[in-house]
């Protein structure tokens, strides 16, 4: 009796996981062994899987909250600075989230230059604030141009008058933000 060599081809729809003689069918993928392949690389995807989860999870948790969601606050957002005629136009958002309608609202604010050096004091009156209510407001800074502005600083609260005579937190509850290319803040 002599050796005899078979053809071996694969057997399984699963893959290259097993042979058989040639003309052999399979019916079903052989069970998962221990030291498999097949069982490694399904747990490296889930692992995988995991810590992108884990990693949207964290960078979803770590973004901003919106202002407007916050409430008891009062936000200002320097939504855009524009050169018009040779001066400066800064356009605020404000939003009153304070749950109280507001009858005099105005904040002192330090103008920086273009080095960083303090270059004016100036009052921004930003009006009536209804409750839960967004306003915009502009505001010229004569003779210049928006690239000589590098920071806005809300300095303190020039006036803070709820309609009800009251004195809302103007200062301590509010937030600031910029999508102009000046820095705005506290």
């Amino acid at each position: 009796m002599g050796w005899q060599a078979t053809q071996q081809v694969p057997v399984s729809p699963c893959g290259n996981l097993g042979f058989a003689e040639a003309g052999t069918r399979a019916t079903a993928c052989p069970v998962r062994e221990k030291n498999n392949y097949r069982g490694v690389f399904p747990t490296m995807l889930r692992n995988l899987a995991s810590f992108a989860c884990a990693g949207l999870t964290a960078a979803a948790l770590s973004l901003p909250t919106p202002v407007v969601a916050q409430s008891g606050n009062i936000s200002l957002e320097l939504n855009a600075a524009r050169d018009v005629e040779g001066t400066c136009r800064l356009i605020f958002v404000a939003t009153n989230n304070t749950g109280a309608a507001i009858s005099e609202l105005a904040y002192e604010v330090v103008m920086f230059d273009g080095e960083g050096f303090v270059d004016e004091l100036l009052t921004f009156g930003f009006g009536e604030l209804a409750r839960d209510k967004t306003k915009v407001v502009s505001f010229i800074i004569g003779e210049r141009s928006c690239t000589d502005i590098s920071r806005v600083l809300v300095n303190n609260v020039a006036s803070c008058t709820a309609a009800d005579g009251s004195e809302p937190n103007c200062m301590g509850g509010l937030v600031t933000s910029s999508r102009a290319d000046i820095e705005f803040g506290v």
